[in-house]
């Protein structure tokens, strides 16, 4: 048997008893509820083994991630570092770059479709479409968000240029104006 194998049935046992253990904590709340009407023992249940929005409830829902990541870090470790290519992208909607490690496949793949750009200040591979900044702080783009609501002939534009920033303008007869707004008490417009 692998190394590799032999960790990830060791993991299969961890989440046997994981699950047992949860199981077992859940028919005890269940058992509160049932001898007591107890304000504290109905919040006990819902906090850890209630959840209307999933199929798993909080309990069982960290357990899964736990043994997500305990099976993604055997990968990791049991893998050969020659086989991985550091590349540096940000992940849906994150303002920030993160570095991730991929197949040399997949790395060779993505430079064949030119979807990689080296950094000139670092030197890493980075993803040329959804990366604004490198992870060492170089900047390759500016990124802009903008939402444009119109009224008449009127373009009314919110620009998010950062996680933090953002700018206003009105463009009026195709003539575009800074904006500022401020809140102002009803009555007092």
């Amino acid at each position: 048997m692998t190394r590799e194998k032999r960790l990830l049935e060791k993991v299969k046992e961890i989440e046997q008893n994981l699950q047992d253990f949860a199981d077992e904590m859940a028919r005890m709340s269940e058992a509160n509820l049932k001898k007591s009407d107890a304000e504290y023992y109905r919040w006990v249940h819902n906090k850890f083994f209630m959840d209307d929005l999933s199929y798993f409830n909080p309990v069982e829902r960290s357990n899964l991630e736990c043994i997500n990541m305990l099976k993604q870090a055997v990968g990791c470790l049991t893998e050969k570092a020659e086989n991985k290519v550091k590349v540096i992208m940000t992940v849906n909607n994150e303002w920030y770059a993160r570095e991730v490690w991929v197949d040399k496949d997949i790395f060779e793949r993505m430079q064949a479709t030119n979807e990689l750009v080296k950094c000139p200040q670092c030197g890493s591979w980075v993803l040329k479409d959804c990366t604004y900044d490198c992870i060492c702080g170089h900047q390759f783009k500016v990124r802009k968000d903008i939402l444009e609501l119109t009224c008449g002939d009127v373009v009314e534009r919110y620009i998010k240029t950062g996680p933090w920033t953002k700018e206003y303008e009105l463009v009026i007869d195709g003539k575009t104006y800074p904006a500022e707004y401020k809140l102002i008490p009803k009555g007092q417009e």
